[in-house]
């Protein structure tokens, strides 16, 4: 079967961009960490060096920023990642050992601590998280190479990958990404194990290559490996995109994507680049 598993996932001939334009520059930031947008167009920035997050607008306009260096509320060590349903913004705040949770405003609504929670779950240094479609909250807990499943209201549901799952046991997962079916691919070392939205190990495979992250989008999955950027079909089992070399990024480093429609956000630790791509 792992044989099997890694043939289907097997790279084709690869297809380079022909169609990748730089539209604009946004936002100027000292260390960016982690982004993203929300239904309106509305960009969330997470920043290590300033432990702030930044509220931007479509156009890239700062409507405002919160933070600086703390662990009350609305401050931060380290935020190392955001994700907003629209509703809500999420941030791992990572060495706070906590989630923190605010409105589009970025006003402070709630938290999940890891170190005092009320289901009895405790967890240590953050450092991805995701919503699914039907709502749940997932969190990698790097501190016990495990990821946790809690619903918005902060109740925890289950725990994933952790040492009890066999072959589907996360060994050293770096970053994780949800697919609109709701299931949870998680880049553990070189591999890549897919559990489904309960938490139960669907398949994995190998890989040739060591990318820092991962992306989901629609049937793709995004690979980023020093700036090179790998866009995999999983209904054709094929690469249907490889980007090497980006307009305008220069020597800058690649932090994070984002694709929204045909448009891709690039974010590197002094700003966000953005492209329209043809897939």
């Amino acid at each position: 079967m792992k044989l099997l598993l890694i043939t289907l996932f097997a790279f084709s001939n690869i297809i380079f961009s022909q169609n990748l334009a730089f539209l604009k520059e946004l936002g100027k930031f000292k260390s960016a960490s982690s982004f993203d947008i929300d239904l309106n167009g509305n960009i969330y920035i997470s920043d290590n060096i300033e432990n702030t997050i930044t509220k931007l607008d479509s156009s890239g306009k700062t409507i405002l920023s919160i933070g600086g260096f703390g662990w009350n509320e609305s401050t931060f060590d380290q935020p190392v990642s955001v994700y907003t349903n629209t509703l809500s913004i999420y941030v791992a705040d990572k060495n706070n050992n906590r989630i923190q949770r605010f409105d589009k405003d970025l006003n402070f609504l709630s938290q999940y601590n890891g170190d005092n929670s009320k289901n009895d779950v405790e967890f240590g240094y953050p450092t991805c998280l995701a919503i699914s479609s039907v709502g749940d909250l997932f969190i990698l807990d790097s501190d016990n190479n495990r990821i946790l499943k809690f619903n918005l209201t902060g109740d925890y549901l289950s725990e994933i990958g952790s040492n009890d799952a066999g072959n589907f046991a996360l060994d050293n997962p770096k970053n994780f990404s949800i697919d609109f079916n709701g299931r949870i691919f998680v880049l553990d070392d070189s591999k890549i194990k897919v559990f489904d939205q309960y938490g139960n190990g669907m398949f994995y495979y190998d890989l040739k290559f060591s990318p820092e992250k991962i992306y989901t989008f629609k049937n793709i999955i995004v690979y980023l490996e020093k700036n090179k950027l790998t866009f995999f079909n999983l209904k054709e089992r094929k690469t249907d995109l490889e980007i090497t070399s980006l307009p305008n990024l220069f020597e800058e480093t690649i932090v994070n994507i984002r694709i929204v429609k045909n448009i891709l956000f690039v974010l590197t630790p002094k700003r966000i680049l953005k492209y329209k791509i043809q897939l």
